[in-house]
């Protein structure tokens, strides 16, 4: 509150001194227009720092918030790895939206697959369709847009199926997700083999 003080005093000279010069007015007019200057820097600095401090530490806080949103983002990406890499189908439910407004493309569907009863049941028999199955996505790219976000990247799948055929392709991915209760969900998932 000091420098605040100080810095408008300060700056009530300056002001008052640069009246003297550029005009030829006197001292005591001079000392008018400073004593002007610091009523008014006071009355107005008091609900302009209040308005403005605030607004400054939202957006260092949006900032913040939507780094964290990229990292929550990027965890929920490899939760949805994990869990197909342990062909774990609870824990892939858990990873989407349980609703009709999800949908997927795997790479060798021949049409999207819409709502929450269809992309379940893609994937409920992939622990019977392959002895293992992992799945990494190099190098993946977040973007986030208020409560929706996506991921891209290169998918690097490598499974066993049940009948000992091996499944060793690249695909270029997205994950589209939706923060719903706090929690990034997937809302879509399009995969396709890469040439």
């Amino acid at each position: 509150m000091t420098e605040l003080k100080i810095s408008r005093h300060l700056l009530g000279s300056a002001a008052a001194g640069g009246l003297v010069a550029a005009t030829g007015i006197g001292s005591a007019r001079a000392r008018s227009a400073q004593n002007t200057f610091v009523f008014l820097s006071r009355a107005y600095m008091k609900p302009f720092s209040r308005v403005l401090i605030p607004l400054l530490l939202m957006a260092f806080g949006a900032v913040s918030a939507r780094a964290d949103d990229k990292a929550d983002v990027l965890a929920a990406n490899t939760q949805v790895e994990q869990a197909f890499t342990k062909l774990d189908v609870k824990a892939i439910e858990a990873t989407w939206v349980q609703d009709g407004s999800v949908s997927v493309i795997h790479p060798a569907s021949k049409a999207p697959i819409l709502g929450w009863e269809g992309v379940q049941k893609s994937y409920a028999d992939h622990p019977v369709r392959y002895k293992d199955f992992a799945v990494v996505m190099d190098n993946p790219q977040v973007t986030v847009k208020d409560n929706v976000a996506w991921v891209v990247g290169v998918e690097k799948v490598y499974a066993h199926r049940a009948n000992g055929d091996v499944l060793d392709i690249s695909a270029l991915a997205t994950n589209i997700f939706e923060k719903r209760g706090g929690k990034w969900l997937l809302v879509h998932h399009h995969a396709s083999r890469m040439p």
